[in-house]
């Protein structure tokens, strides 16, 4: 597998790069008839990503499987929990259940 570093100004434009991608493989994804696997990781930065991703309309979120890492050993409600930044701002707004 190849890999890229990349670099961004500030961290907005790192947030809609990153969303970007999500969006391209989320879409080609159903364009092959098969699942798109995306991993929810801790961290201030997908806040953003997951907000923007919310944005995009009509993306086939059918296709996504979650799973989640780096999960702080809180509960699911506490503040730190990645579980609740991914259910409160990617599942809810998506209208995906938990």
């Amino acid at each position: 597998m190849n890999q890229t570093v990349r670099r961004f100004p500030n961290p907005a434009e790192a947030a809609a790069a990153c969303a970007g991608i999500i969006k391209e493989r989320l879409l080609a994804a159903d364009r092959e008839d098969r699942p798109f696997t995306l991993c929810l990781s801790d961290g201030h930065g997908w806040k953003a990503v997951y907000f923007l991703l919310t944005k995009e309309k009509g993306l086939p979120w059918r296709r996504a499987e979650f799973y989640w890492a780096d999960e702080a050993y809180v509960g699911r409600e506490h503040k730190d929990s990645v579980y609740r930044a991914g259910r409160d701002l990617l599942f809810k707004p998506l209208g995906i259940l938990d």
